[in-house]
């Protein structure tokens, strides 16, 4: 849980974040997942971008999405248990059904990239 960095008002309440993390390190290959995916750039193709950048005045800029891989829709059908605290009284055998990624599953930088990618292709990147 992170805490916000602003003073709250007088008289109201500090707001608090919490993040739903999953134990990825209990998936098994072959039967909780079949790939995983880790998106890495050489070192040559950023001195190849920089370069063309240079050479015809683009300007640069940087994007860092810090919840990128909450938003991949899974493929698979990925089961995990109530959150602690979220946990239904009634049912408190029953488990959860994810239909986006969560941090911490193997699926979730695959997911991600799928989503981003099909995205950039329909605008026209190739």
């Amino acid at each position: 849980m992170g805490i916000s960095h602003q003073a709250p008002l007088y008289g109201s309440l500090e707001p608090y974040k919490a993040c739903l993390v999953t134990k990825g390190f209990h998936q098994q290959p072959g039967i909780d997942y079949t790939e995983t995916f880790s998106p890495v750039v050489k070192l040559a193709t950023i001195r190849t971008i920089l370069s063309l950048a240079v050479s015809r005045r683009w300007s640069l800029g940087q994007l860092d999405v810090k919840n990128a891989f909450l938003h991949g829709f899974l493929n698979e059908n990925v089961y995990r248990t109530q959150p602690l605290g979220f946990v239904d009284l009634a049912r408190p055998h029953y488990v959860c059904k994810l239909h986006k990624a969560l941090y911490g599953l193997k699926q979730a930088p695959r997911a991600w990239f799928h989503r981003i990618s099909t995205f950039l292709l329909s605008f026209g990147f190739t």
